[in-house]
């Protein structure tokens, strides 16, 4: 009954969603003892009167008979399906030892018959209008709802894909560019030298400089990178000039 469990106050919402499935269960009984099939379908159409579903709600009739259990097989409300017509739902506990694939082969051969049922014993009720009998139409619909807009979807992803290619690609081309650096042995050079002077600033700017007249012996001994280097450069042309005139290539005459 769509006027119980709340069902009005949940079908507000539902006017909002992007797509909307009524599926009325129990639907061959529901026709045949009451009235209550319209009545659902009255309370639901004013429920979305004035919505973007309005004009194509759809009204979804389903049946599957009853299940198969000891009181109903024993009292005989259980009916069992012929050749000529369905009958009520088969054991699926005992059909599930044969696989899942194998229940659910027979269980929409099943609905599939019920729908054609509905719609002979009630043909006055699905000659047109909102009412559909069978689950497949509403498989066909959700599955329609998943695929639309696919194609714009797919184009995006597609464009993301390709912005996503072209990044890597200009990383690619920094790091190749890099990689050429490293193997010029000039850059090694330029390199090593930018790193020896990051290294001996750090030394020059961080040692700590001596009381003198406690460790004025050490203060003198302290010298900076550049004053070692003026220092080396220092005693190797002393030592060059200090050099006898065969070790430098001779004597002139």
């Amino acid at each position: 009954n769509a006027n119980n469990g709340g069902f009005p106050q949940l079908a507000v919402h539902m006017t909002k969603c992007a797509q909307v499935c009524v599926i009325q269960n129990f639907a061959h009984s529901l026709l045949q003892s009451s009235n209550n099939v319209q009545d659902n379908l009255d309370a639901i159409t004013t429920a979305f009167d004035r919505s973007k579903h309005a004009d194509d709600l759809v009204f979804y009739c389903v049946d599957f008979g009853k299940p198969k259990i000891a009181e109903f097989v024993k009292d005989k409300r259980w009916k069992q399906s012929t050749k000529d017509r369905v009958g009520d739902q088969e054991d699926w506990k005992t059909t599930a030892a044969s696989g899942g694939s194998e229940v659910q082969r027979v269980m929409y051969q099943h609905a599939a018959r019920w729908a054609k049922r509905l719609q002979i014993d009630f043909k006055d009720k699905f000659s047109g209008g909102p009412l559909l009998a069978g689950l497949h139409h509403v498989v066909k619909k959700v599955v329609a709802f998943q695929l639309d807009g696919i194609d714009g979807q797919i184009l995006e992803l597609k464009s993301k894909v390709q912005r996503r290619i072209v990044e890597k690609k200009e990383a690619l081309d920094a790091l190749t560019e890099e990689v050429e650096k490293l193997r010029d042995l000039t850059e090694w050079q330029h390199m090593l030298a930018k790193l020896a002077q990051v290294v001996s600033e750090y030394l020059d700017t961080t040692i700590a400089i001596p009381d003198e007249k406690e460790d004025a012996e050490i203060a003198k001994s302290l010298q900076t990178t550049q004053d070692e280097v003026e220092e080396t450069i220092r005693l190797y042309e002393s030592a060059v000039r200090d050099q006898p005139n065969e070790e430098k290539g001779g004597d002139a005459a």
